[in-house]
């Protein structure tokens, strides 16, 4: 298991991983989009064609409580 606060993509399984243990009926709908990765210009292109949009949260959960309808978490390490 990742150390926290060691990498976003630590922190970033290790909330998923809560969120699987906490909310697991919430669980499927968890959605990472796969943005910020080093690609070749036509891998990019491909991404683009199928809806993949930089700027994008870096995950996107379509699950209504009480008066939200969802939630997007943008995660950031350090300052």
């Amino acid at each position: 298991m990742p150390t926290p606060g060691k990498s976003e993509e630590g922190d970033q399984i290790l909330f998923v991983n809560w969120v699987h243990l906490t909310y697991p009926d919430a669980w499927p709908f968890l959605h990472h989009s796969p943005n910020g990765k080093r690609r070749s210009a036509s891998d990019g292109q491909k991404l683009k064609l199928i809806g993949v949009r930089a700027g994008f949260p870096d995950l996107f959960l379509p699950w209504p409580v009480g008066d939200y309808m969802g939630c997007v978490i943008e995660l950031k390490l350090g300052n």
